[in-house]
């Protein structure tokens, strides 16, 4: 079995997920133990996106594979666990230097303001 890595492009959304799973189950057929979706760059997945890459993830895992988020930001990380599952993924932070990184904008706060 081989590793595989895809590239995810800035957006996963109704008009282009079904492209997207075309290219991952090109890439499943060919028994991948570990298939790596590389998300540095990736803002947005629609939630069947993310409710796919979940089942891909057990699916892997139960032939003995695995399947890597690289590079999900915080909130991606988070509309993942929320939608889909974290248990059967791997998160492995960005390949890029710190310097490198996207930026992702303001912190988020889970506090209330009052003003």
């Amino acid at each position: 079995m081989a590793n595989e890595n895809i590239k995810v492009g800035e957006r996963i959304d109704s008009f282009s997920l079904n492209d997207f799973k075309n290219l991952v189950d090109t890439h499943l057929q060919s028994k991948p133990s570990t298939l790596t979706l590389d998300l540095t760059g990736t803002k947005f997945l629609s939630i069947p996106c993310i409710k796919l890459i979940a089942f891909w993830a057990e699916e892997l895992e139960a032939k003995g594979g695995r399947l890597v988020l690289q590079g999900a930001t915080e909130k991606l990380k988070r509309q993942i666990g929320i939608y889909g599952s974290l248990k059967h993924l791997m998160v492995k932070k960005s390949e890029m230097a710190p310097e490198e990184r996207p930026t992702v904008g303001l912190p988020v706060h889970d506090e209330i303001l009052d003003f």
